[in-house]
């Protein structure tokens, strides 16, 4: 017997699909340029490289990190969550997301940060991006450059703009069709057993339109699988909705909620389907794989054009800058190996740390004295108000002085460093509860979101305003969401051998906008050239004390209850009746970074001195660099970011390559 084998090296997925030589690689592209080069492979970076090559753009994708995952994380093999805990909401994708981080240096005063990079193909999207709803409709228009609000909306005429819709067909496996279709709500495990019935008696003359032989189908098939002890939760949705109306109205002066509704995920699981296979949960790996494969295809032994070359284990150490443009991104790889690589663009996707990282290894510093804040200009109605504060203080002459010495030296007590920085890293709070359901009947899945404003602090601080006027000018927008079975959207189900009666858990999480903080910052490692990150909680009206704001605390403690008793009124089966309970007796709030949502290095902006890059994501001072991560985002909007990032991807592809 030949042992030798056992230790021989075999094919696997990474050497087949990244088998570029970087020597050549680089070779040809000093003669021939790439067309775009894409730094970063996470949600943004993946997405525009796939989306490039699919519109004939030669793309050179460059990926720090190696080929960990082939899909994301909830759709392979992983540990898993405990669901029983009473801490608070736990998913499989957070333990995977805790093993493989980076940990970030931090400077010694900032606040504790549960975050980090992923570095490998597909980057943080491997463990992250499920939910997947919009930026509410005030946030859009306050703080994003006119022409990015109209083209992520929904528009009558479908070949234009249309890139929210656009990335949620994306995100669920579906090709967009240039007619007016959306991605249809989660149909319960009855409606699909009926829909598909249906659907096949109307092939059937004698059988069609048979009513009653479906209902009998129907019943008996639940009855056979035991679904007639499981609880439907559309119901219960649509009388949580109406009962959120009438709270609405009741509560209109300090809090304002929107309609409730469905929530997307990305993903299109099917898993409940006899014999199918779930296509499980979108991640840019997916995508980057399905374009590197493709490439290698041979059609009649012919090579089909690799429009994508991905190269994995190189890290982009620096651009060399040639007057106005990028001329040479400069790398090196895992076994020390350097090369330089030529393209027309250049596009930064590594996320709002390394990013900015990147620029900084590169000596340069584009990022102006931002004013980030309300206004369609990406920060113009702070920015006035800074011009009208700057103009007081040259009529003051020494008091402008005065508050300058005064402000330097605030900031030095802040940023004892004084090095080159990135300004702007921004998290905004989440803070939630979770419940058990007991005794009513095992209940269905259900993720419901929920668009609102509440008011953060009460009319005796509003300076003779009234009790109106006061309350509307302090409110904070939120994106509550309400999960009931939350862990079933994990493909997996509720444990039997849970705690006796144990039905299922709901969580109840708020997140709240948050404004850019410029106080907080990206810096250099002046020895490892990695990036340092000064983080402080950016939810000064949202949190006081490290603790949720007491106004706010109290009128969505009052919408808690209200929720929670709605669902034990509905959650039975029968002549059971379920009760509900509360596992955190206190509002648990999550860590900032721990679900990968911080953005704001890189402001979009329509004005050079609001931002840093453009409404197309072109750095203001540069014509061929971008950028396409979340640090382009000019607020921590409530919302999830992962489908914005993912339509400005798109948006950006069709601008690169013309085809707007």
């Amino acid at each position: 017997m030949n042992t030798s084998r056992a230790t021989t090296s075999h094919k696997s997925i990474s050497c087949l699909l990244f088998d570029a030589d970087p020597k050549r690689v680089a070779q040809k592209s000093e003669q021939d340029p790439f067309d775009v080069i894409v730094i970063g492979s996470g949600m943004g970076g993946g997405v525009l490289a796939h989306s490039l090559s699919d519109k004939k753009q030669k793309v050179l994708l460059l990926e720090r990190g190696d080929l960990l995952f082939t899909t994301h994380a909830l759709n392979t093999t992983r540990p898993h969550a405990d669901l029983c805990t009473k801490t608070g909401p736990t998913q499989d994708n957070d333990i995977v997301y805790g093993l493989l981080k980076e940990e970030l240096r931090l400077t010694d005063n900032s606040d504790a940060w549960s975050g980090g990079p992923l570095y490998c193909v597909g980057g943080r999207s491997n463990a992250w991006g499920l939910y997947i709803p919009r930026i509410d409709h005030k946030t859009l228009d306050e703080y994003f450059p006119p022409d990015v609000v109209a083209d992520l909306r929904d528009n009558k005429d479908p070949k234009k703009g249309n890139y929210y819709k656009r990335a949620e067909f994306l995100m669920h496996n579906k090709n967009y069709k240039e007619e007016h279709s959306v991605v249809s709500e989660p149909l319960s495990a009855s409606e699909r057993l009926e829909k598909k019935l249906r659907k096949a008696l109307e092939n059937n003359k004698d059988l069609a339109g048979d009513k009653q032989l479906v209902d009998n189908l129907i019943a008996a098939i639940n009855k056979h699988d035991g679904k007639d002890l499981t609880v439907d939760v559309k119901p219960i949705a649509d009388k949580l909705k109406q009962a959120l109306k009438e709270f609405s109205s009741r509560n209109s002066t300090s809090l304002n909620l929107e309609e409730l509704h469905w929530a997307l995920l990305g993903a299109q699981f099917s898993s409940q389907d006899r014999y199918e296979f779930p296509q499980g949960a979108f991640s840019s790996t997916d995508r980057i794989l399905e374009t590197v494969f493709r490439s290698h295809q041979n059609t009649d032994n012919k090579m089909k054009p690799p429009y994508l070359t991905a190269l994995h284990n190189t890290l982009a150490i620096e651009l060399v800058l040639d007057e106005d443009e990028i001329s040479t991104v400069k790398t090196v790889s895992a076994s020390g190996l350097q090369q330089d690589f030529k393209g027309k663009k250049i596009v930064l996707c590594a996320g709002t740390i390394d990013s900015p990282a990147l620029l900084l290894r590169s000596g340069i510093e584009v990022q102006p004295q931002l004013n980030q804040g309300k206004g369609k200009e990406g920060g113009n109605a702070e920015g006035e108000k800074a011009k009208g504060k700057e103009k007081e203080g040259k009529e003051g002459g020494e008091k402008k002085k005065e508050n300058k010495e005064q402000e330097e030296k605030e900031t030095q007590e802040r940023d004892p460093l004084r090095v080159p920085k990135y300004t702007g890293v921004t998290d905004h709070n989440i803070y939630g509860f979770r419940f058990t359901i007991k005794g009513g009947g095992k209940v269905e899945a259900a993720k419901l979101q929920l668009e609102g404003e509440v008011c953060a602090r009460g009319a005796s601080q509003a300076g003779g305003k009234s009790a109106n006027d006061s309350e509307k000018e302090n409110r904070i927008p939120f994106l509550l969401n309400v999960c009931i079975n939350a862990h079933s959207f994990l493909a997996r189900e509720f444990d039997d051998n849970s705690e006796e009666g144990e039905d299922g858990v709901c969580t109840l999480t708020y997140e709240f906008r948050a404004p850019i903080n410029n106080g907080n910052y990206v810096a250099l490692d002046v020895y490892t050239g990695e990036p340092i990150l000064h983080i402080k909680n950016s939810g000064e009206e949202t949190v006081e004390g490290g603790k949720l704001n007491p106004s706010i605390e109290r009128q969505l403690s009052e919408l808690n209850i209200y929720i929670e008793e709605i669902i034990r009124r509905n959650v039975q089966t029968g002549d059971k009746k379920a009760q509900l309970t509360r596992d955190n007796q206190v509002w648990k709030a999550a860590g900032l970074g721990c679900v990968a949502h911080e953005i704001g290095t890189l402001p979009m902006s329509k004005e050079p001195e609001n931002g840093v890059v453009d409404s197309n994501l072109k750095f203001h001072k540069f014509s061929n660099l971008y950028a396409c991560d979340m640090s382009v985002l000019p607020v921590s909007a409530p919302a999830n970011p992962s489908l914005t990032l993912v339509a400005l991807a798109l948006r950006l592809a069709d601008h690169l390559s013309g085809k707007e």
